[in-house]
């Protein structure tokens, strides 16, 4: 971490090795028998975690965020250090690397277009690593107490475990009103409109004068598309995925809370016009964990990095 500012000037600063690694490539005594246009190849395996705090974290990807007055950087870097006796001969070069690893999604079976979790019981489809989640009416505070209002249910059914690259993974809204409902409130059913965003949060801590300090910022990364719907009188079925805007750009990882990245679905349901005092609104953020791949049972042990990460770097 690298820098908090006030008005200009320096508060705080903070900065942690996460690990370091070693490698003598040729010994000193060595250095006569060389040929001038010797080279040396060399390799370092990275570890999976690295410790903060006395807590194992995995390893972060490299990044900076500036935030208003709080910047945070992790940076990788390799040093060269040559030197050779007896003629005062020493030379250092410390060039950056990107690490921008691959992460793999928990196995999630899609939901088919048109099939209710109650269908997929039916038919013993896998349904593991879903959540269902039932969404909280919100009302105005000027509501008014004698007007009849509209009792209308909302579920949400999402992975928990998504991933930035395609296919996007799907989701679920069920909405529902009782069977002996007026007509007026079928019609507010059905002029409900939804939204689902994929928003990203990070947050960066440093202590400055001894006193914590967070800072937080959020943007919108991605958002649903509709695929198909199913309505009755009495009821609504949406079902659509939730896209990244670029492919492989987004992982959630946490740094001993010093640096989060963290996502979630942002879903906001709302009544038609003129309709806000008699039918319920429903605002819900579902925190869901994001990779930059899908899972991958036949993936090999080493790859290439996430060039989505590389994308926001280079932005």
């Amino acid at each position: 971490m690298q820098l908090v500012s006030e008005r200009g000037l320096p508060a705080g600063h903070e900065e942690r090795v996460l690990f370091s690694v070693s490698r003598d490539l040729f010994p000193s005594a060595q250095g006569a028998d060389l040929d001038q246009d010797a080279s040396f190849h060399f390799s370092f395996d990275l570890p999976e975690t690295v410790e903060v705090d006395g807590e194992h974290y995995l390893l972060p990807p490299s990044g900076k965020w500036f935030h208003p007055q709080l910047v945070a950087e992790i940076y990788y870097r390799i040093t060269v250090d040559v030197s050779r006796r007896g003629l005062g001969r020493h030379e250092r070069i410390e060039p950056d690397i990107l690490y921008l690893p691959r992460t793999r999604a928990v196995k999630v079976l899609p939901l088919s277009w048109g099939l209710t979790p109650n269908d997929a019981k039916r038919e013993f489809i896998d349904m593991t690593n879903w959540a269902t989640i039932p969404l909280k009416p919100h009302w105005p505070k000027n509501a008014s107490a004698t007007v009849q209002a509209t009792p209308l249910t909302a579920e949400l059914r999402l992975p928990s475990c998504f991933f930035s690259g395609y296919p996007p993974l799907s989701f679920h809204i069920h909405l529902e009103i009782p069977a002996n409902a007026s007509s007026q409130a079928q019609y507010d059913l059905h002029q409900l409109d939804v939204a689902i965003h994929l928003v990203r949060q990070v947050s960066i801590s440093l202590r400055s004068r001894g006193e914590p300090r967070t800072s937080t910022t959020e943007s919108i990364v991605g958002g649903m598309c509709i695929y198909t719907s199913r309505s009755t009188a009495t009821s609504r079925d949406i079902w659509g995925k939730i896209g990244c805007q670029v492919e492989g750009q987004e992982s959630s990882w946490n740094l001993a809370k010093l640096v989060q990245v963290m996502h979630a679905a942002k879903v906001e349901i709302k009544p038609s016009q003129g309709r806000e005092g008699v039918v319920p609104k429903f605002m819900h953020r579902q925190r869901v964990w994001m990779n930059t791949d899908d899972w991958a049972d036949d993936a090999p042990e080493r790859e290439g990095p996430a060039l989505g990460l590389y994308r926001r770097i280079s932005n």
